[in-house]
C-alpha cells in the first residue's frame, strides 16, 4: 500500500511538469498518455492509440478501439507535434488548431478528417491519411504501477493487417520500468526529506538558544534588582540613624549640668 501511494505521488509530481499543447501552440486541457518523453495527449480516461489518435471512452468496444470508427486527434506534449515512437502524436487534421479534431477510420489503415466532411471516407475530395494498424497502449491520465494496456488484449480491426501491430511489451520490462521509477522517486524524495529534517532541527536549536539567552537576561536583571534593593535598604537604615541620632539635639538633665557653667 505504501509503495503504491509513493508511486502515485511520484506520477503526480511528474505530471505537474507535463503540459499538453494544441497545434496552434496553446495549452490544452488534455492529459499525457505517457510520462516518459514526448507523448500524445487525450482527454482524461480516454484510450491512447499507437498511431497517435484517441478514442472517446464512451465509444470504446472490447478491443479498446472505437465502436463507430470515430477517433480524434488530441494534443501533444511537444508544441510542434514532431514526435516518433509508440507515444507519437498525430500531426493530421489541424482544421481546428486550437482544439481536438474528429478523425474517421475508412479501412485499410486509412483515415480522414471529419472536419472536411461528415462522410469524408466516401468523399473523393477529402484527403486520406495512412496511420497504420492501431492498438491501445495507455489510458490518458492513468499513471499507476502499470498504466500501459498490454497489446495482446487489443484485437485489430478486421480490415487491418495484424503484421503491422506493435510488439507487446514484456512483463519483465514493465517491472524494470516500475523499479527504475521507484529508484528515481527515492533519489528525489530522500534528499528532500533529509533537508526538511535538518531545517526542523536547525529551527529547534535556534529556539533553544533563544530560550537560553532569555533565561540569562532574566537572571542578570534579577541579580541587578536584588542588588539595587539591598542598596535601597542600606540607604533607608542610614537615613533612620541620621534622623534619630544626629539631627535631633540631646536634652541634658540638671544633674548633667557643668558646675563651672553655673558660676
Amino acid at each position: 500500500m505504501k509503495r503504491h501511494a509513493f508511486l502515485s505521488w511520484f506520477a503526480v509530481s511528474r505530471l505537474v511538469g507535463a503540459t499538453c499543447y494544441n497545434p496552434l501552440g496553446t495549452v490544452s486541457d488534455n492529459v499525457p498518455c505517457h510520462l516518459d518523453g514526448d507523448s500524445a495527449c487525450c482527454a482524461q480516461n480516454d484510450s491512447c492509440l499507437t498511431n497517435g489518435l484517441c478514442v472517446d471512452k464512451r465509444f470504446v468496444k472490447g478491443d479498446g478501439l472505437s465502436s463507430n470508427n470515430l477517433y480524434y486527434r488530441g494534443a501533444c506534449t511537444s508544441s510542434d507535434f514532431n514526435t516518433t515512437g509508440p507515444n507519437q502524436c498525430s500531426p493530421i487534421c489541424k482544421l481546428k488548431p486550437g482544439q481536438g479534431d474528429g478523425v474517421l477510420y475508412c479501412g485499410n489503415d486509412l483515415y480522414c478528417c471529419e472536419g472536411d466532411s461528415s462522410d469524408c471516407c466516401s468523399n473523393n475530395s477529402s484527403m486520406k491519411f495512412n496511420r497504420g494498424a492501431p492498438s491501445v497502449y495507455a489510458i490518458a491520465g492513468d499513471y499507476g504501477t502499470n498504466s500501459s494496456i498490454p497489446s495482446t488484449s487489443s484485437v485489430p480491426l478486421p480490415t487491418l493487417d495484424p503484421a503491422g501491430s506493435k510488439t507487446p511489451k514484456s512483463h519483465s520490462k514493465s517491472s524494470k520500468s516500475g523499479n527504475s521509477r521507484l529508484l528515481i522517486g527515492l533519489a528525489i524524495g530522500l534528499p528532500l526529506g533529509l533537508l526538511q529534517l535538518v531545517s526542523v532541527i536547525g529551527m529547534l536549536w535556534w529556539m533553544r538558544k533563544q530560550e537560553d539567552r532569555q533565561r540569562k537576561i532574566e537572571e542578570i536583571l534579577r541579580l541587578a534588582l536584588k542588588e539595587q534593593s539591598a542598596q535601597i535598604e542600606g540607604l533607608e537604615d542610614s537615613l533612620w540613624v541620621f534622623r534619630n541620632h544626629v539631627a535631633s539635639p540631646v536634652e541634658l538633665s540638671p544633674t548633667q549640668v557643668n558646675p563651672h557653667e553655673v558660676e
